[in-house]
């Protein structure tokens, strides 16, 4: 995902890297979506792969930047004490969170494929009709631009409207050559309840036990 290879590039460790790798590679979609739209490009993938580039080079740069200005004497004097006091803290192995992650996506996935049913399934709510509509609205003018957005003013001014859930779902159906607004959105909404939000959940978990142990 853009995510990973921009927090990668930042200097970010794997552990921390895969956690925020879904906020970022929103935030980087729907910059390129406005992007793309502003320079008369077409929804596709090209934007993401430009503004994910730019990103990853820049953050690959200010990290040398910073590499340089920082004094690596003051910080090689810290680690020492650091390692030592980490040491003395009992935390569970990588196999029991690992484990326990991996429960949590199968019992979530479980549970939302249950609920959902067919995957062209779809809530029969005014929200839910607005927000499809808005997937399909972005594929038929091949424009995810927030700030353009005209599905519900017709022939009047554009107005902003925030198309990060659009974005993705519309880019993901690109990608797969797909024009199924029900069946993406179905799969959004499992991605996001049994991997995204199970993961995230992991790692403040972690990082409180962590805490926890150290008191």
């Amino acid at each position: 995902m853009p995510g990973v290879i921009v927090a990668l590039c930042a200097g970010l460790p794997a552990r921390i890297a895969l956690p925020i790798a879904p906020g970022v590679s929103t935030a980087i979609i729907v910059v390129a979506a406005i992007a793309a739209d502003a320079v008369g490009m077409g929804w596709n993938l090209w934007p993401v792969a430009i503004i994910t580039i730019v990103c990853a080079a820049g953050c690959w740069w200010m990290r040398r930047i910073v590499s340089r200005v920082v004094d690596a004497g003051a910080i090689a004097s810290r680690v020492p004490r650091r390692q030592a006091s980490s040491s003395t803290r009992t935390t569970p192995r990588r196999g029991w969170w690992l484990a326990g992650g991996l429960l949590g996506v199968f019992l979530t996935g479980w549970h939302m494929i249950a609920q959902i049913g067919r995957p062209d399934n779809f809530a029969q709510s005014f929200d839910n009709m607005f927000h499809l509509n808005a997937v399909r609205w972005i594929l038929d003018h091949s424009n995810g631009s927030s700030l353009t957005m005209s599905m519900t003013r017709g022939d009047g001014p554009t107005s902003f409207y925030p198309l990060a859930w659009h974005d993705v779902i519309s880019l993901a159906l690109k990608t797969a050559n797909s024009a199924d607004v029900a069946a993406g959105t179905n799969a959004m909404v499992l991605v996001i309840s049994s991997v995204v939000w199970v993961l995230g959940g992991g790692v403040i978990a972690s990082k409180q036990h962590s805490r926890s142990a150290g008191v």
